[in-house]
């Protein structure tokens, strides 16, 4: 099955019974997800402060968003993205990057507590673009799901903050469990 975007096409084999949520997971982290954090990491190439990071890595986390969001096709379910990506996540300016000095996600993260003093390495800009892109591919499957089983359901119930923290912790978990077999 061939999935088209607006900068391109995605080619991708998929087994025959695999899920269209799956294959757009699929689609969003190898053609999204992916090089938005490897292009964080290149704006963080030397340690950055943390109030630094939200003028080159949070502009580039919230092209990635719509990025996700267009490519879960919710614009054809009349979906305002500008409301899930500035009022549900990333509004006030700051708050995700203040945020982190007061949850578990500093300790998911190497030499994270060093982050407040020395600034944002290139690891540590991936690894929470990663982690970012994850949870907003996984509300949007949610919600994508929902609305094609036509319930009815609002942006605004799937796209709660903690939400998006606690899957953020659940992918950096993950990751981390991922780095330690290696």
């Amino acid at each position: 099955m061939e999935h088209k975007h607006e900068e391109g096409k995605f080619n991708f084999e998929f087994e025959e019974n695999t899920s269209l949520e799956d294959k757009i997971r699929i689609i969003v982290r190898e053609q999204i997800i992916k090089p938005y954090s490897q292009k964080a990491s290149k704006e963080a190439e030397v340690y950055i402060y943390y109030t630094e990071a939200e003028q080159r890595v949070v502009p580039l986390e919230k092209e990635m968003a719509y990025r996700i969001l267009s490519t879960w096709k919710l614009d054809l379910y009349d979906v305002d993205f500008d409301e899930i990506v500035d009022s549900l996540i990333f509004i006030p300016e700051g708050r995700f990057m203040d945020y982190l000095f007061h949850t578990k996600i500093l300790r998911l993260l190497p030499a994270g507590v060093t982050i407040h003093s020395v600034g944002i390495s290139p690891t540590l800009a991936e690894r929470l673009t990663l982690a970012m892109g994850h949870a907003i591919s996984e509300m949007s499957c949610t919600y994508f799901t929902s609305l094609r089983k036509g319930e009815k359901v609002e942006a605004k119930d799937v796209y709660k903050y903690q939400t998006f923290i606690d899957l953020m912790d659940d992918y950096l978990v993950e990751y981390n469990k991922h780095l330690v077999k290696w």
